[in-house]
């Protein structure tokens, strides 16, 4: 029998329901699980579904999960809804996922945001979503997965070099002088390079050991700034690269990302890695599906999907 669970942490959480919540962490993303943890001071909708012989006891283990979190505005973020296989084609994720929309209108919630990835390949989720009254995805990026061993088996990756008069250097080495001068270059040619690609807004907490400028003689000309995401085991996330305009046709980027590749091979904890490619940027994304695509472990995209679950107040 399926039973589903409504766990509302709009009152200040007992012990009964963080040790609900606590139950269902395996059943979300891993860099969301610290919301399980420490609800934080937002307003938490989770559903847990239960699949059990009899009648349902706390003692069940979960087999499905729905969590969202409150925001400002009247709006909330669904944060994930999942189904181990075994329930998947009953309804579960439905019901899982109705709960939570129903759980939030009736705390006077009126729409409702997903952000999430779905794989190149694979339609099922936005499926899902859209017959159940979700608008059709906004795409924001292109995710791909990779590994070091496919990395080493990319032909124009691996044929890439730095060309004389270039090098590389530990982000963390770059002068203070150096950082003012990519401040400066900023300002003046304004912009040089876009927001997302902001070494500042990027480089608390990123991975000293394969984090990168590339330097053009005396100057910095392009970095990677590389992070180890938490709550995963054996990827690095290269959140960021970029080299300077004049520069990316000459294929300089490749010369630095295959630096960046021979550094991470140097951690054999981490044979994985994953970027993302924003869709502002239509000549990456062109390279990303073009020449990318055939060396990836996994494509997918960044999506955006919303629901209105009342009627506007």
């Amino acid at each position: 029998m399926l039973t589903i669970e409504t766990i509302n942490t709009n009152d200040p959480i007992d012990h009964t329901d963080a040790s609900r919540l606590r139950a269902c962490e395996s059943l979300t993303f891993p860099a969301r699980r610290f919301i399980l943890r420490e609800p934080q001071d937002k307003v938490l909708v989770a559903a847990a579904a239960h699949f059990a012989k009899g009648d349902h006891t706390p003692q069940d283990p979960p087999a499905g999960f729905g969590l969202g979190w409150g925001g400002p505005n009247g709006e909330f973020e669904l944060i994930s809804v999942y189904t181990l296989p075994l329930l998947r084609g009953m309804g579960a994720g439905g019901r899982l996922l109705a709960t939570v929309e129903d759980g939030f209108a009736e705390l006077g919630y009126r729409r409702g945001f997903h952000f999430y990835t779905i794989s190149d390949d694979d339609p099922a989720f936005t499926d899902f979503l859209t017959g159940r009254g979700w608008s059709p995805p906004v795409i924001r990026e292109i995710i791909c997965k990779s590994t070091l061993e496919l990395a080493g088996e990319t032909p124009w990756l691996m044929r890439a070099r730095l060309a004389e008069g270039f090098a590389v250097k530990p982000w963390g080495q770059v002068t203070e002088s150096e950082r003012a001068a990519i401040a400066a270059r900023q300002q003046r040619d304004a912009p040089w390079y876009a927001g997302d690609q902001d070494p500042f807004i990027f480089e608390e907490n990123c991975h000293q050991g394969t984090s990168l400028a590339l330097m053009q003689g005396d100057a910095v000309a392009g970095w990677v700034i590389t992070h180890i995401p938490p709550d995963t085991q054996g990827f690095l996330r290269w959140t960021v690269s970029f080299v300077s305009p004049e520069l990316q046709r000459s294929g300089r980027i490749a010369a630095l990302w295959r630096e960046v590749a021979l550094r991470q091979a140097q951690f054999p904890e981490l044979q994985r890695f994953t970027w993302g490619v924003p869709v502002t940027h239509p000549r990456m994304t062109a390279f990303a599906r073009r020449r990318m695509k055939p060396w990836l472990s996994w494509m997918g995209y960044a999506c955006t999907s919303f629901k209105d679950v009342a009627p506007p107040g």
